[in-house]
């Protein structure tokens, strides 16, 4: 069975797998070192950028932050945005043919990418990764024929995502990379044994990391290297999967413990697959900042959603009657994701801490 996790406005998925690991040591890396909590400021930047409402789904540390427009009267589907303080919000518009945008990584120098979709003759719905630089218009980097996604790009200007091979597949994934010099590159590794995988996230230094899974359907947490070398990441129990890296060489992810508990987990090549057993099982895993800020979200009931975030070795949760979601977050712990008190439409939102991480 497929494990994939993926925390969305109004959706949460969630999937179990099977396979054994091995269980990690007692609790180190990130949890170590505890500060004092530090309270946050919630804005709600829909009017300050003046795009209207939707959800902010990631930040760089140069402050550009990117996500989606929810889809205004008379227009066909939702619009990517890109905005940065002191300047005007920009909504980014899909690739000609298509009829929806949404952008889901940045970088420090503005490029924005995330996905165009739209409707074939079939009436299949495909998607597009695409790229956004300050200035230009919507640039196709994908496979011509394939339904792919983008999940992140660095200052270097490497995407990486996955995509579906034969078209539609969902059981059947690759992780690609893609720069301007080399195109789109399947990244799949053969002869690993892994009969699907997938790419989430990449590192100042063009690490890659997402998860893959073999003929058994045991589905790991891996790690791919700008030399070509790939790492299995383990688990800690029956399945895992990579969210995020950082310019550390920190990963931060989730895995199932064999007692079928879901628990957040950091990784480093000194200490492998270690517990995070104070950040709330039940949230699954959406960012990690360059000072090793973790985030999550979940729902946590009929109409309630849930939001952490876990700072050397402190945690601040967070809690709505309605919607909350946390996507992204910078080097200094400024999150941003989207808002929603019950029966309100999401707004894109900003977390400011009243201080600093250093």
């Amino acid at each position: 069975m497929r494990l994939r996790m993926k925390l969305v406005p109004g959706v949460l998925l969630l999937a179990a797998g099977c396979g054994e690991g091995t269980p990690d040591p007692t609790s180190t890396g990130l949890e170590t070192d505890v500060v004092a909590a530090a309270t946050y400021r919630r804005e709600d930047l829909s009017p300050i950028i003046g795009l209207g409402s939707g959800a902010a789904l990631a930040i760089s540390d140069s402050g550009y932050i990117v996500g989606y427009l929810n889809s205004k009267p008379g227009q066909i589907g939702n619009r990517g945005f890109r905005w940065r303080a002191g300047q005007p919000g920009e909504e980014l518009a899909p690739l000609p043919g298509t009829t929806s945008s949404t952008t889901v990584a940045v970088n420090n120098l503005g490029w924005a990418v995330g996905s165009s979709s739209g409707f074939d003759s079939t009436a299949h719905e495909y998607t597009r990764p695409t790229l956004w630089v300050p200035g230009q218009g919507p640039v196709d980097i994908g496979l011509p024929g394939e339904d792919a996604h983008v999940t992140g790009i660095n200052d270097s200007g490497v995407v990486v995502g996955w995509y579906t091979a034969p078209p539609g597949n969902s059981l059947d994934t690759r992780p690609f990379r893609w720069t301007a010099a080399d195109g789109f590159v399947d990244i799949h590794p053969v002869g690993s044994g892994l009969v699907y995988s997938m790419a989430n996230a990449v590192a100042p230094d063009g690490t890659i990391v997402g998860a893959g899974g073999d003929s058994g359907s045991f589905h790991h947490a891996f790690l791919w290297r700008p030399d070509g070398s790939t790492q299995d990441l383990g688990t800690l129990g029956t399945g895992s999967e990579a969210i995020a890296i950082n310019a550390s060489g920190v990963v931060a992810g989730w895995s199932f413990e064999l007692n079928g508990m879901q628990r957040a987990f950091s990784w480093t090549p000194a200490t492998g697959m270690i517990r995070l057993t104070r950040f709330p099982s039940n949230l699954l895993i959406t960012g990690l900042s360059n000072r090793s800020r973790v985030i999550g979200g979940a729902k946590i009931g009929v109409a309630t959603w849930g939001a952490a975030t876990l700072y050397r070795g402190t945690v601040n949760n967070f809690a709505s009657n309605g919607f909350i979601g946390f996507y992204g977050v910078d080097a200094c712990g400024v999150i941003v994701g989207g808002f929603a008190s019950a029966n309100r439409v999401t707004r894109i939102t900003r977390w400011v801490p009243s201080r600093c991480d250093s």
